[in-house]
């Protein structure tokens, strides 16, 4: 699988930079054209690096092998985000993940969806309450999208 990290702060003073951009990396993937190779999907680098809905939309569920989610806060540049401005996926934020849940249903995308926030929103918790806060977060924005227990919306498992 291909990793995206759009963050800008994990570039800075390095001599080389990969690619940081979404649509280079699926180009990347595309023309490598191999069915072993797939993205990883972070949701958040998606929307660092520039990405929206849309961009996600482009691409079919089988060119991803996995989704990983987190929000960005509201308001904030995205040179000055890095990886402690990542929120639960139900957090209120700059990304509509419903939305992003909705599109990934939409493009037959069947695998795992894991919360990926920053540690340091949890301040100490005790790991089971960071399991249930992850937990809960992550199931609030799988309902908002409409979603049933199987990763599709109520019009497709009726269908």
């Amino acid at each position: 699988s291909s990793d995206l990290q759009g963050a800008a702060s994990v570039r800075q003073g390095k001599l080389f930079e990969f690619i940081h951009d979404f649509d280079a990396l699926a180009l990347l993937v595309n023309m490598v054209g191999a069915p072993n190779v797939g993205l990883a999907l972070d949701v958040w680098e998606v929307f660092v690096g520039g990405g929206t809905v849309d961009t996600i939309r482009k691409l079919s569920g089988g060119q991803i092998v996995a989704v990983y989610v987190a929000n960005l806060p509201d308001g904030v540049a995205a040179a000055d985000l890095d990886e402690t401005s990542r929120l639960l996926p139900g957090a209120e934020g700059a990304i509509d993940m419903p939305a992003v849940l909705s599109a990934l249903a939409g493009i037959g995308y069947q695998g795992p969806v894991t919360p990926k926030p920053s540690r340091g929103i949890f301040h100490n918790l005790r790991r089971d309450v960071i399991v249930k806060e992850a937990g809960d977060s992550l199931m609030r924005v799988w309902k908002a999208a409409g979603l049933g227990a199987q990763g599709r919306t109520a019009a497709a498992a009726r269908a």
